[in-house]
C-alpha cells in the first residue's frame, strides 16, 4: 500500500511539473506553489527536492519520472520524425506475445490449461489482455523505430568490445590479440561488460552520439583494427572494427519495412534506450521549466536504471 500510495503521489506531483513542458509558450507558470498554509508556503521544487534527497523515496522518484518523460519524449520524436506503426505491426506483435504466453502457461501449468482460463485466475479477459498487449507493443514498436531511424541518419560503426577494470590487464590482452587470439574468446573470458560479454563483445551497431567522447577514435580506426586501451569512466576499454555503416539519408516511410524487420530479428538493448534517452532529454532540455529538470546530471541519472536493478535482471 505504501509504495502504490507514493506512486500516485509522485504522479500528481510530476503532473505539475510537465504542465509547460514542449510547448510553444515560453512564460513561467502563473504559481509553483501547491500548499499554502497560513504564511508557509510549499513549492514543487520544495517537494521534489525533499524526495530526491530521502533515501526511502529517492527510489521511486526517478522511476516515475523516468517513466513520465519517456513517454512524453517518445510521442514529441515519433511526431518530429513521422515515426508510425501499422496495424499489421501490432496485430503480428501481438499474437507472437499470445503464443508466447501460452507456451509459458503449457509448461507450468500443464497443457489442459487455455489462456483463457489463466486470464480468468488474474481477473482478466482476453479482450482485456489483448487492448493491454496492443498498447504495449505499440509503445515497445514505437521507441524501437525511433531509435533504429535515428541510427541510420547518421553514419554508424560495428565493433567487438573488451571491458577491463585495470590498464596492465587491458595491455596484456591486447598483447594476445596482437599474436592472433581471437577476441570473441578474450572477451567471454575476461570482458566486464555483461551485456556483450556473453556474445563475444559484440554490440549492437553504434553511432557517433552513441558512443559519445569515444566516437572520434573508434571511427577513425580502420577496418579489423584494433584499438589502443582507452580509459573512460574509470574502465578500460579495448575495440575492434567489424564493419561501418555509411548514413541514410531516406524518410522513415521508405525504411519502416527493414527497421520493422530488424527489430524483429534484433530488438532492441536496454543500453540503447538509456543511450536515447539521455541525448533526447537533452535535446527538449530548453523547454523544461522546472530547474531540476535542467540539470545534466540528473537527467543522466534518470535515464538509466541502477546498477543494482541491472544486475538483478541479469
Amino acid at each position: 500500500m505504501l509504495m502504490s500510495t507514493k506512486t500516485v503521489f509522485f504522479l500528481i506531483l510530476l503532473g505539475y511539473l510537465f504542465l509547460g513542458f514542449a510547448q510553444e509558450k515560453k512564460e513561467a507558470l502563473p504559481s509553483d506553489t501547491l500548499l499554502k498554509v497560513a504564511e508557509a508556503s510549499i513549492t514543487t521544487q520544495d517537494v521534489l527536492s525533499m524526495a530526491l534527497e530521502n533515501p526511502s523515496y529517492r527510489e521511486e522518484s526517478i522511476l516515475v519520472l523516468r517513466t513520465l518523460l519517456m513517454e512524453r519524449l517518445l510521442a514529441l520524436e515519433t511526431r518530429r520524425l513521422g515515426i508510425f506503426v501499422s496495424e499489421k505491426e501490432k496485430d503480428t506483435v501481438v499474437q507472437k506475445e499470445k503464443e508466447l504466453l501460452e507456451k509459458r502457461i503449457s509448461v507450468d501449468l500443464g497443457s489442459d490449461h487455455t489462456l483463457e482460463q489463466y486470464l480468468k485466475s488474474q481477473k482478466l479477459t482476453l479482450k482485456d489482455f489483448t487492448l493491454m498487449t496492443r498498447e504495449k507493443v505499440t509503445k515497445q514498436l514505437q521507441v524501437g523505430k525511433v531509435i533504429r531511424y535515428l541510427q541510420k541518419q547518421e553514419d554508424r560503426i560495428e565493433v567487438l568490445y573488451i571491458e577491463f577494470l585495470s590498464l596492465k590487464q587491458g595491455e596484456e590482452i591486447r598483447e594476445k590479440l596482437l599474436k592472433g587470439a581471437s577476441f570473441s574468446e578474450m572477451a567471454r573470458q575476461y570482458s566486464k561488460h555483461l551485456a556483450s560479454q556473453q556474445a563475444g563483445g559484440k554490440l549492437p551497431i553504434l553511432s557517433h552520439a552513441e558512443l559519445g567522447d569515444l566516437a572520434t577514435t573508434i571511427f577513425a580506426l580502420k577496418l579489423d583494427e584494433l584499438s589502443p586501451v582507452l580509459e573512460y569512466n574509470k574502465k578500460y576499454l579495448l575495440f575492434k572494427v567489424l564493419k561501418f555503416y555509411p548514413k541514410d539519408a531516406r524518410p522513415f516511410g521508405e525504411i519502416n519495412d527493414e527497421i520493422y524487420k530488424d527489430l524483429e530479428e534484433n530488438g532492441v538493448a536496454a543500453f540503447e534506450i538509456d543511450q536515447w534517452l539521455v541525448v533526447t532529454l537533452k535535446r527538449y532540455q530548453p523547454q523544461m521549466k522546472h530547474p531540476l529538470l535542467q540539470s545534466i546530471p540528473f537527467l543522466e541519472e534518470i535515464s538509466k536504471e541502477s546498477p543494482e536493478k541491472e544486475q538483478k535482471k541479469k
